[in-house]
């Protein structure tokens, strides 16, 4: 989208969630507009075009620019500048943004620290110890596979009967969904299907201050990270990546499947 001030304006006005427009922005888009540079706006746009091509991207999404004359603006500014490497290019959209410490596009906000309540450390720290012992140790994991590997299991009625056992014991607990891969072990217990969007290995770009985009909320990854934090976890966030569930997976038992998918 080519930024201009009224567009930006209307960002800033609204909160779009995702979008970060920073004062130092604003300053520049309303000194060109003043100064009637407004075809800046079409030049960095075609910067940012040719720096995804040369970052390997075989695409972009162009939006708000429907006017032919528009189109024919940016089209020429592509072609002027095609033949730019990437350094050069970096400089150049730079100079337009009037980047001098790198600190400019970094958004201002209030920063503050809290700390999780006791009833959230002692739920943790119950469930974990419970999980370690269902779930973790090899007796338990031997256990468990020796007793779904009976064709027993594979009845209709006894699979949905072994579901819904599942889901009335967690669902009032975590918030459980009957997702079929349950990632509580790496979530700090704290299930990603209670996200609205079910992201399980961070926020989304609709966060704002610890706040569910949908206003209504806490961010669970807000919770998740103090929750880390304060039990000296923090590591399985930055290095474990969890992995999305499966659409065949849903509306089966994570019990059952966690226990078969387990090696010996």
């Amino acid at each position: 989208m080519p930024l201009t001030l009224g567009r930006a304006n209307f960002m800033v006005k609204h909160k779009v969630a995702g979008i970060v427009i920073t004062p130092h922005m604003l300053k520049v888009l309303a000194g060109e507009k003043q100064a009637g540079h407004t075809d800046r706006v079409y030049l960095r746009c075609a910067l940012q075009i040719l720096i995804c091509k040369h970052l390997g991207f075989a695409g972009i999404h162009l939006s708000a620019c429907h006017k032919p004359e528009e189109q024919m603006l940016l089209e020429s500014y592509i072609e002027q500048y095609r033949h730019l490497n990437l350094k050069a290019l970096e400089e150049l959209w730079s100079s337009l943004w009037q980047v001098k410490t790198g600190k400019e596009f970094t958004p201002e906000i209030a920063r503050f620290s809290r700390q999780p309540t006791s009833k959230q450390l002692i739920k943790y720290r119950q469930l974990h110890v419970m999980h370690e012992a269902m779930f973790g140790s090899k007796i338990a994991k031997g256990v468990g596979r020796f007793i779904f590997k009976a064709s027993f299991w594979e009845n209709a009625l006894i699979a949905k009967l072994l579901l819904k056992t599942e889901v009335l014991s967690k669902h009032s607990l975590v918030g459980c969904e009957s997702c079929g891969q349950c990632r509580l072990g790496d979530t700090l217990y704290i299930c990603p299907e209670t996200c609205p969007k079910g992201l399980a290995n961070g926020p989304c770009g609709g966060t704002t201050l610890d706040r569910c985009e949908f206003g209504d909320r806490e961010c669970i990854h807000s919770v998740k990270a103090r929750l880390a934090k304060a039990v000296k976890q923090t590591e399985i966030l930055k290095e474990k990546l969890i992995p999305t569930v499966p659409l065949e997976t849903r509306g089966t038992s994570s019990w059952k499947n966690w226990y078969l998918a387990t090696e010996a």
